[in-house]
């Protein structure tokens, strides 16, 4: 349904035109949500269980009574995601079929349900026997099982999708880069088929470097070595731990929502005097706002930690030219527009492309009039940074894309393909390895 507005427009066009979509998509999103919360708070799930469940069962047990209420629940929250699913594939971030994505997602979904079915039941009885103290135990430590699990899940989700790096994969020019580095830390340089929406920096798991083959064909060996210096860097910092440790204690702040919501809102719904299904809504409401809290304040720490990322891996590389051609690559194939207002970007955990390079610079215009770096020369690169920044990103030629990629690179993708097999990208147009 996307298709048409992608068709005529350039690059610049289409990657403003997707972050705007995006955004209203998702605000949506949280609309719809938030409707339901309060829709089911307020009394529908009451009428739900009174509708499906009481005419065929004289004591129904409270189990049954949260089953409408969790599917109207699902209901609401699968239809904008759908929507921000089909306007990726319209945009060529996304290109795996359908039958692909709903392989991934249903188990989710499946498993989603249970979980919040089972959570429910026991905030309800506890609710209803007038245990306080053991309901917001039960919806704490059920937000931290989550957490943990979602991590657990990821880590063993990527390990399914690990290789070994071939020789002929293998980027020229690296190999003395790594050997150095596989001495200190003795992990290995791995390859991740893992085919999602957009492009990603390589990361870390374990001593394991990680690298998607999308990004093996995406960026020069330069960038991609850059990329490499960055995910060492947030593996000495044990970045995804301290984020762990961050969302398990944002999260924590449920239980004092939910509390609040109850004795305010429930109260006039004759809460704790009478308990009902309906109060269950209340729990969920409290558990919405604190997740969303969450996600924003983790988003804002990991723009502001990029920032610092980019300053280490330029000290330590010596060089800026591979970095500010990563981030180039990392914008086009991610469709981020050169320069986005805040209410855009505010649910990525990316800074945008522009405010990346003037970050860099500020930063090391910083760190020279400081005499923070007396003993050390500055890039060598630094003349052609600034000259690059200048112009970075500009607008592409009459096919829509950017000056700097006009070649395309195919790679194998397993399963997951509509075309035989393979995945078309647009590679940057100075695509020989050799020359870096």
């Amino acid at each position: 349904m996307f298709k048409k507005l992608f068709s005529k427009a350039n690059y610049e066009e289409k990657a403003n035109l997707y972050t705007l979509l995006d955004f209203l998509l998702a605000s949506l999103s949280r609309l719809v949500e938030v409707t339901a919360l309060l829709l089911l708070s307020s009394g529908l799930a009451d009428k739900l269980a009174n509708v499906y469940v009481l005419p065929f069962s004289e004591k129904p047990i409270e189990l049954l009574l949260l089953a409408p209420m969790i599917i109207v629940f699902t209901l609401a929250v699968s239809i904008c995601p759908a929507l921000r699913s089909s306007l990726r594939t319209a945009c060529g971030i996304d290109s795996r079929p359908l039958k692909s994505k709903l392989a991934i997602v249903l188990p989710y979904w499946i498993f989603g349900f249970f979980y919040l079915w089972l959570v429910s039941w026991i905030l309800l009885i506890n609710m209803n026997n007038g245990r306080l103290i053991l309901w917001t135990f039960a919806l704490a430590l059920s937000l931290w099982a989550l957490v943990v699990l979602e991590a657990a899940i990821t880590n063993l989700e990527v390990k399914a999708k690990l290789r070994d790096m071939t020789g002929e994969e293998f980027p020229e020019g690296l190999y003395g880069f790594f050997e150095k580095w596989q001495k200190h830390q003795g992990g290995k340089l791995m390859v991740c088929a893992n085919f999602g929406p957009g492009l990603t920096m390589p990361t870390y798991q374990g001593q394991n470097l990680i690298v998607t083959e999308k990004a093996l064909a995406a960026f020069q060996p330069e960038s991609l070595k850059a990329g490499l210096v960055m995910a060492m860097v947030s593996q000495m910092l044990k970045l995804k731990r301290n984020y762990l440790v961050l969302r398990l204690v944002a999260l924590t702040m449920a239980v004092p929502a939910s509390m609040i919501l109850l004795y305010s809102l429930g109260f006039m719904m004759g809460y704790p005097v009478t308990v009902r299904v309906s109060h269950v809504g209340l729990v969920w409401l409290g558990c919405w706002l604190s997740f969303h809290v969450s996600n924003l304040v983790m988003n804002l720490i990991s723009r502001i930690l990029y920032h610092r990322l980019n300053l280490a891996t330029i000290a330590i590389m010596g060089q800026i030219m591979p970095l500010v051609k990563a981030i180039e690559t990392m914008a086009h194939y991610n469709f981020m527009p050169k320069k986005a207002p805040w209410w855009r970007t505010i649910n990525s955990p990316y800074p945008a492309p522009k405010d990346q390079i003037r970050a860099i610079m500020a930063g090391l215009s910083d760190l020279s009039a400081k005499g923070a770096r007396k003993t050390e020369s500055p890039p060598e690169d630094l003349a052609q940074a600034k000259a690059r920044a200048a112009d970075i990103f500009r607008e592409g030629g009459p096919n829509g894309q950017g000056g700097d990629f006009k070649d395309k690179i195919r790679y194998k993708v397993h399963d997951d393909s509509e075309e035989e097999g393979f995945e078309a990208f647009d590679g940057p147009a100075d695509r020989d390895r050799s020359e870096d």
